[in-house]
């Protein structure tokens, strides 16, 4: 359990900071006239309780250790039916963080129906990857000399080792898709313009 001290002023801040983070699709909240918050008992991933007397917030946030792709079981069964997944990062160029994001991605894809994928990187360099992911099975040669297209500032954010193995693996995925079920690859940022 985490406590957080504060005060007043912040404490409506800090409500509504862990109001956004516990609520999900099935979760609801209650505020009852003591200034607690109760989260369903269906809501898997946090509780905490705001302590007036003491001007403190009491958190119960688990953890799961990240060990196996199965251990993302939990994370999907919380996603639900969501058609949008953000995933977001502590740092850029981190080895770890590419892995899980791939790993989370892929099962998106293949369990729940998701069919692409939007980066922050550059449109144009993202969209050689998109008509690459969607073409005739390319080997790993191919796939590292496609990521050196990504030549403008920070080049080493998708031109790296672990977007490598995940743009092979679209690749591959795609083979034995229609055209129309696809999935796709697209950059957010236009540095290009």
């Amino acid at each position: 359990m985490i406590t957080l001290k504060m005060c007043s002023v912040k404490k409506k801040f800090v409500l509504f900071i862990l109001c956004i983070v516990s609520l999900g699709g099935k979760n609801s909240l209650t505020l009852t006239p003591e200034s607690s918050i109760n989260i369903s008992e269906e809501n898997t991933l946090a509780s905490f309780n705001i302590d007036e007397s003491k001007d403190t917030v009491h958190l119960n946030i688990p953890y799961y250790p990240l060990r196996s792709e199965d251990d993302l079981d939990i994370l999907l069964k919380e996603i639900g039916d969501a058609r949008v997944v953000l995933l977001g990062e502590a740092s850029h160029g981190t080895s770890e963080y590419y892995r899980w994001r791939s790993s989370i991605s892929k099962r998106l894809i293949k369990e729940k129906g998701f069919n692409f994928i939007a980066v922050e990187g550059e449109w144009a360099d993202s969209y050689r990857v998109n008509d690459f992911i969607k073409e005739k099975k390319q080997d790993s040669t191919a796939v590292i000399a496609l990521l050196k297209n990504y030549n403008r500032w920070p080049t080493w954010m998708w031109g790296n080792y672990e977007v490598t193995s995940l743009v092979s693996w679209l690749n591959a995925y795609n083979q034995n898709k229609q055209d129309s079920s696809k999935v796709g690859f697209f950059g957010l940022d236009v540095y290009c313009l």
